[in-house]
């Protein structure tokens, strides 16, 4: 056994290091006719006499859409890394960001109307583009586009996955799996014992998660099973790939914004302030696929899933709980036949149902044999005390275990 010796006190180059901020931040145009290229260029103007210093780490072109406005309208989203002096808290960092904020509406009334500090982080906040990545299975080279697509964004959408028709029985099969499980939790919360079982679980008002069955034979296993999406999976799990179950989210008509999270934690490296741009080259890969499969073709009133892509690569993110203004956009607006794949450390939200019919997307679940899911489903049966013939349900209690 080594003995033991005393803590190494911090050298003066560690105790003066600078602390690191990323801004979020959305600057709009003082005319509409002003480009995002001419806000770039009076955002540097600004940061070229900043002090401590502050530079563009990423920039994206977004729209802002208004009843006042004629149409839409181009503004410019960025991130900025701020090396401030050492021991910065947050609360000084926001400071320092609102002050550059100010300095920007002041500097040239004709280019920016308007700068705004949206959200800052301690760590690195990625901004890739908000279009959906997608790719048609009838490329010609579809799978290895999608994975590339995947390692990139943590998310692609492979279109046209299946034929439509085989989603009519799917959709028939599983939602009348949840139907039954619904009742059923229905008659467990009015005897005052909860929503959180081993079948099902409520996970937001009028939202919820069921899991299904798995013996291997149900119509979703098999398609799970058999997929064209299996094959991508495969290959970025890097051949240590088990389908480790199935389910479906249902939102119920007047469910609400989710808030923003991630279905799973980091494991291995992680990307650093320096792997900004090519993030995959030193972050950890995948270690569990999500797969959603719509029943019903997602629409901007029904709902669907908003994606942070990039997200996958960093840890950090939702230190601030809550928050609601993150840079994500990418609106993951799919056809029933569609295959959404993404990572599970990738940080999303459901959006609201505003129409006058569920919204139910089953998922299959894909992930290193050793790899565990441990989302806080209940220990004890959905049927448990309510009288399983009531609810005419195939439910196995070693199909949970």
């Amino acid at each position: 056994m080594k003995p033991a010796t005393a803590e190494a006190a911090p050298t003066t180059a560690s105790a003066s290091r600078p602390t690191c901020f990323c801004a979020y931040l959305a600057l709009l145009p003082a005319e509409p006719t002003r480009t995002t290229e001419q806000l770039e260029d009076a955002c540097k103007a600004v940061l070229s006499s900043s002090e401590p210093p502050i530079a563009i780490s990423q920039t994206r072109t977004a729209q802002l859409s208004h009843p006042s406005l004629p149409g839409p309208l181009d503004y410019l989203e960025l991130t900025l890394r701020a090396e401030l002096p050492a021991g910065t808290t947050d609360r000084e960092a926001g400071t320092v960001f609102d002050s550059l904020c100010t300095r920007m509406n002041g500097h040239d009334a004709g280019v920016i109307g308007n700068a705004e500090l949206i959200h800052h982080l301690p760590s690195p906040m990625p901004l890739l583009s908000s279009e959906l990545p997608q790719i048609d299975l009838e490329h010609p080279d579809a799978l290895n586009v999608a994975v590339e697509l995947f390692e990139r964004f943590g998310l692609v959408v492979v279109k046209h996955a299946l034929d439509r028709t085989c989603f009519e029985d799917l959709r028939v099969a599983v939602t009348a799996r949840f139907g039954q499980c619904l009742r059923a939790l229905r008659a467990q919360e009015k005897a005052g014992r909860g929503t959180q079982f081993q079948e099902i679980m409520q996970r937001d008002q009028l939202r919820f998660d069921c899991r299904l069955a798995s013996s291997g034979n149900e119509l979703w296993s098999r398609i799970a099973r058999d997929g064209p999406w299996v094959e991508a999976a495969r290959d970025l799990l890097g051949g240590d790939c088990k389908l480790h179950g199935c389910g479906v989210v249902t939102s119920l008509p007047g469910c609400g914004e989710q808030y923003w999270h991630s279905d799973g934690q980091h494991q291995g490296e992680v990307a650093g302030w320096e792997a900004i741009q090519a993030p995959s080259e030193t972050a950890a890969g995948p270690h569990a696929i999500c797969v959603f499969l719509p029943l019903v073709d997602l629409t901007h009133t029904n709902g669907y899933t908003e994606f942070w892509a990039g997200t996958h690569h960093f840890d950090g993110l939702l230190a601030k709980k809550g928050v609601q203004s993150l840079p994500g956009g990418t609106h993951a607006v799919c056809e029933m036949g569609d295959a959404l794949m993404y990572d599970f450390r990738t940080v999303h939200r459901g959006m609201p149902n505003r129409s006058s019919t569920e919204r139910p997307i089953m998922y299959a679940l894909f992930g290193h044999e050793a790899w565990v899911e441990r989302r806080n489903w209940g220990p004890s049966s959905v049927f448990d005390g309510v009288g399983r013939l009531e609810f005419e349900c195939d439910h196995e209690q070693s199909s949970f275990g």
